[in-house]
């Protein structure tokens, strides 16, 4: 087995690490994504109310 060679599957090798861990990267933040779509309307529905309630009980 010649050098080049050995080096070509070391390279091959980082080449599949980085592509696992971008994968999982953005498996990850397309999951977190998706989280936030389904629930972040609800989030922002129960903050405009909090901030509503709030100015709506310091007005006159």
């Amino acid at each position: 087995m010649s050098p080049s060679l050995m080096h070509t599957e070391t390279c091959t090798d980082r080449a599949k690490t980085i592509l696992s861990l971008i994968l999982f990267f953005l498996s990850s933040s397309f999951l977190s994504f998706t989280v936030l779509v389904s629930y972040g309307h609800v989030i922002y529905i129960l903050w405009f109310y909090h901030v509503w309630m709030i100015m709506s009980s310091a007005g006159p």
